[in-house]
């Protein structure tokens, strides 16, 4: 690398960095408190910001702040429209499989969870749903996960008038049952399935939210009772609301205050 290149690469850094700035001063920064925020010359700085001007990826206000411009938006948006939540969350998946359970993606569609993605783990006894399966929400980790997202308008919109017949003795079937149970996901950042669609059968889920702070997706992790019990599905439970929260962020999106931010 020349000493030319070298120089362009410390410049782009340096752009960078006041982009990033910049971003976490939406209102704008006078060039002087940029420069001291990144600790450069005020005529270095002005030179980058005239360059990025030039580009619209700054602007300078009528009161003199300097601002992320028009083209950052532009930028910004391209990555939303090639975001594929089976192809971007399966990275996910894999580490969550790697701990010893079946992981799972899924999405609503009106009352019913439909499978998007999965990785079975090792074990001889392991949760397995076909991609493209459906489940009824409210009998589903993931699909109560989604369900918990929701304002209780919107919540009644999408269950159906009669949420029976129970599938098996666990299953919630009354609405006060029901709606205490997302409170609960909500306030420990994920919901359990606990034995509530197929007798032996446990999961764990957590969403994963979209730029304006809505439930897309939710991912988990399913197994044998016997393997996940009370104790274990927790910490699970933790692993994947970890997961999901990374996933968000990495993702573009915002995890909404109403859901406790895991640790």
């Amino acid at each position: 690398m020349t000493t030319s290149d070298t120089q362009q690469v410390k410049s782009l850094a340096r752009g960078l960095r006041i982009l990033d700035t910049l971003a976490a001063q939406p209102y704008g920064l006078s060039l002087a408190d940029l420069s001291r925020a990144i600790d450069l010359a005020p005529s270095t700085v002005h030179r980058l910001l005239q360059t990025l001007q030039s580009m619209r990826y700054v602007r300078e206000s009528a009161d003199g702040l300097w601002q992320v411009g028009i083209a950052c938006f532009e930028a910004g948006s391209a990555f939303f429209v090639v975001r594929d939540y089976a192809r971007d969350l399966h990275p996910a998946l894999v580490e969550l499989a790697n701990l010893g359970e079946t992981s799972n993606l899924g999405m609503l569609d009106r009352h019913e969870v439909v499978f998007i993605g999965q990785v079975e783990c090792n074990e001889v006894m392991r949760m397995v749903a076909p991609l493209g399966s459906r489940a009824p929400a409210w009998a589903s980790g993931v699909g109560k996960a989604l369900l918990a997202c929701m304002d209780e308008t919107s919540l009644m919109r999408c269950l159906p008038a009669d949420l029976g017949p129970a599938l098996t003795g666990a299953t919630l079937i009354h609405l006060d049952a029901l709606q205490n149970d997302l409170a609960q996901a909500r306030s420990r950042g994920y919901a359990l399935d606990m034995e509530e669609r197929n007798l032996g059968l446990r999961c764990a889920a957590a969403p994963v939210f979209d730029e304006f702070g809505q439930a897309r997706v939710a991912i988990s992790l399913s197994g044998p009772a016997a393997r996940m019990g009370d104790e274990i599905i927790d910490q699970l439970g933790q692993k994947v609301a970890r997961k999901a929260y990374q996933a968000t962020l990495a993702l573009g999106g915002i995890w909404p205050d109403n859901w406790i931010k895991p640790v």
